[in-house]
Formats: structure tokens, sequence, C-alpha cells
């Protein structure tokens, strides 16, 4: 046994379960570190995109209720033909503030010729 121990040892195998614990925890421990590096790495990828996202979206919204406001100061004087510009030429929508015989509901018509 002791013979075959010492000829381990010089062909470099580890035989001291202790030395093989050390290494096992040794390669573990590297492979930890790299895993907390890669994931700091993806944390402040992700802070960043936050801080550019937040006033992103602060300025997206301050966008929606200006266009919502000028609709409403667009309804209430009476001004309800909005232009659309699509692929294929103009759409007018056209939005009936009473229902009526030619259309019950909002309808869209093309334009032609514009």
């Amino acid at each position: 046994m002791t013979s075959r121990v010492q000829a381990l040892q010089d062909a470099g195998e580890i035989v001291d379960p202790r030395a093989g614990q050390l290494e096992r925890l040794k390669k573990e421990n590297a492979d930890l570190r790299g895993r907390v590096s890669r994931q700091d790495s993806e944390l402040g990828k992700l802070t960043e995109f936050r801080v550019l996202a937040i006033p992103r979206l602060a300025a997206q919204h301050d966008e929606i209720e200006r266009l919502r406001s000028q609709l409403t100061r667009q309804t209430e004087a009476g001004d309800v033909v909005t232009r659309l510009y699509v692929e294929g030429g103009p759409v007018r929508i056209v939005q009936f503030t009473q229902a009526s015989p030619q259309a019950p509901c909002g309808c869209a018509e093309r334009i032609h010729g514009q």
C-alpha cells in the first residue's frame, strides 16, 4: 500500500484526501469568483439601463399628457378632424360628436387626390 501511494505521489496524483479537497475548493472558489464578476457586470449594465430608461419614460409620459390635453382642447373647440399619414396615402379620421345616419360611430375614409 505504501509503495502504491508513493508511486502515485511520484506520478503527480494527489493521494492525500485533504490535499484533494483543498484543490477542489480552490477550483470551486475560482468558479464562484467568476460568477460574481459576471453578475456584477450584468448588474452594472442593468443599472445603467435604468438610469437612461427613467428619464425617457418621464419624457414619453409628458408627451402623452401634452397630446391628450391638445386633443381635449381640439374636441372642445369643435375641431375634431385629425389627419393621419399612413402607408398608402393620407387618411382622414372623422369623429362625429352625435350619432348620425351616415356614421353612428367614428369612421375612417381615405382622402383621394391629396
